[in-house]
């Protein structure tokens, strides 16, 4: 059997197992709802009271890109790694338990051509899972929306709106009659020039991080393959653990374990945190690292941090991938 027909029958298989559609229909369900909870509620935010009350043009925060944002900050983590897990951790435990491996093997198929096969068939359910989800989230905001420019920031912490917030000065338009009276001319032009001032201040800071909306698809292209190859690295995780289970519920719990673990290990080292002794470790962690899509949001894109970071994921899966393959070559399943 050539390995191009290898691959062919691995996909036949994954796409008629109804699991592989159920993580399509809970990213699509998350995607939807979060777009239409932040079309309904959004106003009652504290950023949305600040671009309203100070004139700003609120679609920077309402549209399409920002919604999809909120959706992957929210699904990434806690729905779509779980699922992809799911999907490598079945692939060789799965057809051990139901007693399919041996009958595969025992075609001139090399263990190492059926592990790959396994593993970019896997990677490809990836790729086109994160792909619908993020154009189904994009897509729900633009019938919302329509096509809208956005602010685009690493975080929302990075924004310092209350230095150009306006509360402590009122405009020259809403003092009343006697105070505008009661005022000299100098006090009056200085009080314009205090307005002005703020004004130009805060349009610079909410002006600086804005991106067209042509911008927005670029950037979710390149969100698209930095979280692919995020979760290719933790699927890798879940195949290593696969090789060597007979149940692929077990190889899902050893990899969901350990990924909570190291995310919890990240949150020690954190700077918020009171155990240093974990700091050394967080550079190298790989929750930290899956998190660089991050940095597609930002005004201007960091390609160093994003090359570090997705070297250590190649690392982190050359490693287990190849872990995995040396331990499936060794295993015996005659038993």
């Amino acid at each position: 059997m050539t390995f191009i027909k290898l691959l062919r029958v691995e996909w036949i298989k994954a796409m008629r197992m109804r699991s592989t559609y159920i993580a399509f229909a809970a990213a699509g369900l998350l995607s939807v709802l979060v777009q239409l909870g932040i079309y309904s509620g959004a106003d009652e935010s504290d950023f949305y009271q600040f671009l309203s009350k100070n004139g700003f043009n609120t679609s920077l925060l309402l549209n399409g890109f920002a919604g999809t944002r909120v959706a992957l900050e929210v699904g990434f983590r806690l729905l779509l790694a779980p699922m992809v897990i799911l999907t490598f951790a079945r692939q060789v435990a799965g057809e051990d338990l139901r007693g399919t491996l041996r009958l595969i093997l025992a075609r001139p198929i090399s263990r190492t051509s059926l592990m790959t096969a396994k593993f970019l068939v896997s990677s490809a359910h990836c790729v086109l899972l994160m792909g619908f989800f993020l154009s189904l989230s994009y897509g729900v905001g633009l019938v919302l929306y329509g096509p809208q420019d956005s602010i685009t920031i690493g975080r929302l912490s990075e924004l310092d709106t209350r230095s150009y917030a306006t509360d402590e000065i009122e405009a020259p338009d809403e003092l009343s009659h006697g105070e505008y009276r009661g005022m000299t001319d100098e006090d009056r032009n200085k009080r314009r020039g205090q307005w002005r001032g703020l004004e130009q201040a805060r349009n610079f800071a909410i002006a600086k991080y804005v991106i067209s909306a042509r911008e927005c698809v670029a950037r979710l292209l390149i969100v698209w393959a930095l979280t692919s190859w995020a979760l290719m690295s933790l699927g890798a995780i879940a195949i290593f653990f696969s090789s060597f289970n007979r149940h692929p519920i077990a190889a899902m719990a050893l990899t969901i374990g350990l990924y909570f673990m190291v995310g919890i290990m990240q949150l020690l080292a954190s700077s918020d945190m009171i155990i240093p002794i974990f700091r050394w470790l967080e550079p190298y962690l790989i929750t930290g690292s899956m998190d660089f899509w991050g940095e597609a949001m930002s005004f201007e894109l960091d390609w160093g941090q994003i090359g570090r970071d997705g070297g250590l994921l190649a690392i982190y899966t050359g490693v287990f991938f190849g872990a995995a393959t040396l331990i499936f070559r060794k295993r015996d399943l005659t038993g």
